[in-house]
């Protein structure tokens, strides 16, 4: 009879596991390298869509009017991007900023005397 109680209890030790297993996966990291690298991408495009938009107009394949149309476009969202990226960077450097700061008030800090009880 007890055998059956072990049983229940490892299938139910084993469902909660696997239930719970996604709140501690490394899935949230992953998924701000995928963003990280798709951001990079559509950049990319941006600034390659741009360069044809010079290529094609000193072509004179277009209109004056529908490059600098197709200028500003493309010049707005790189500027976007270009913004993304100062705004990473300085989020960087403040994060490096606390980390030293926690540091050197560790370092200030005596250590921690361990009284020994008799237990």
């Amino acid at each position: 009879m007890e055998a059956i109680y072990v049983w229940i209890a490892a299938i139910g030790v084993g469902s909660l596991l696997f239930i719970l297993s996604p709140l501690f996966s490394k899935s949230g990291q992953q998924d701000i390298e995928i963003e990280t690298s798709d951001i990079l991408q559509k950049k990319e495009q941006v600034f390659l869509q741009l360069k044809e938009l010079e290529f094609d107009y000193h072509m004179e394949k277009m209109s004056d009017t529908d490059y600098r149309k197709a200028k500003i476009q493309l010049t707005v969202v790189a500027a976007q991007f270009v913004g993304l990226e100062q705004e990473n960077q300085n989020t960087d450097s403040v994060e490096q900023t606390v980390d030293r700061e926690i540091a050197q008030v560790l370092d200030t800090v005596p250590p921690v005397q361990r009284s020994e009880t008799g237990s």
